[in-house]
């Protein structure tokens, strides 16, 4: 596996009907910290042991579904790297930055179309916020959890037809590796795929073909 500076999901962009029954899910049910809102609508929320600023953005719309998920890198310079790399593979498409400040307390962000129609956005900056937990001696979570309370953001399950190429942009130019695929009939066909960052399994997203 190449670690190639890709460290894990930074934050996935969804779009609801309705924004406050939505919130009151999102926060009440699930257990999700609202940190921002901005003009646009947009809210902002965290898991509990997250320390960026937020992972989840909901944005009122006609039709649900995801805009992006973005993945943070380890600096501004592997940042610019994998932009390069990402344009010059071939696999990419719908390729543009997106200036620092669209989103809260974030940097710079590259998007771009993988070949399963998905968005995807890398970034090297978002301010950390803590977990609500001193540094020294904290406890195991702090009080006044609601809901489910997920600790963090660290994976997504995502449908489309290209999926061989979205699987060789994330390993060959973005150093995932294949932890577990699903193949069918006599050709051993690929219609499902896990992918990891990190040894971690989780730090994923996972890819089956439509």
């Amino acid at each position: 596996m190449a670690i190639n500076g890709v460290l894990r999901p930074g934050h996935v962009a969804i779009r609801v009907r309705e924004m406050d029954p939505a919130v009151r899910h999102y926060t009440e049910v699930l257990g999700l910290i609202e940190t921002a809102r901005d003009a646009q609508g947009r809210v902002y929320l965290k898991a509990w042991d997250e320390h960026d600023h937020h992972s989840v953005v909901l944005r009122e719309a006609t039709d649900p579904g995801m805009d992006y998920m973005g993945w943070r890198v380890d600096s501004t310079t592997t940042l610019k790297k994998l932009a390069a790399d990402v344009e010059g593979s071939g696999l990419a498409s719908e390729m543009t930055w997106i200036p620092a400040g669209e989103h809260p307390m974030t940097g710079e962000r590259f998007r771009f179309t993988i070949p399963t129609g998905h968005a995807m956005e890398l970034f090297a900056e978002k301010e950390k916020v803590g977990n609500g937990l001193p540094t020294t001696n904290p406890d195991a979570w702090p009080d006044g959890l609601r809901g489910m309370a997920p600790s963090r953001f660290d994976h997504c399950l995502l449908y489309g037809d290209d999926l061989g190429g979205s699987v060789r942009l994330f390993i060959d130019v973005l150093g995932f590796a294949l932890t577990e695929q699903i193949v069918a009939g006599p050709e051993r066909l690929m219609i499902g795929a896990f992918l990891t960052v990190r040894p971690n399994p989780t730090m994923s997203p996972s890819f089956v073909s439509r």
